[in-house]
């Protein structure tokens, strides 16, 4: 997990995880007053060191939203059309917050 901090305050975060078939992006996140000022694009540049440049990279993003998902096609993810419903993500009213995939292919 990278984290990014000011004034001795979290503003932001990146779990990144390097596993056995892909690599995987769990999350960027920016608090809001400190978004668009080139943060999320620092943490992605720490995680790609931790990553397998011999393996794709992978993050699944909530299928509603647009600046996540246009966030992370500035990064070069593409969507793969794939939408899961996980469990681990049902809401407190039983609703379950649907995922999309989004890729990044290794190089060749």
């Amino acid at each position: 997990m990278l984290l990014v901090e000011h004034s001795d305050r979290i503003i932001g975060l990146c779990n990144a995880i390097n596993k056995e078939e892909y690599n995987e992006l769990q999350v960027i996140y920016i608090l809001p007053e400190y978004q668009r000022l080139g943060l999320g694009r620092a943490l992605w540049e720490e995680a790609k060191n931790i990553f397998d440049s011999q393996k794709d990279i992978i993050v699944h993003v909530a299928s509603y939203n647009n600046k996540a998902i246009n966030f992370y096609e500035k990064l070069g993810f593409v969507s793969t059309g794939k939408i899961f419903f996980d469990e681990k993500h049902r809401m407190r009213n039983g609703a379950i917050i649907p995922e999309l995939e989004m890729i990044i292919k290794k190089k060749i």
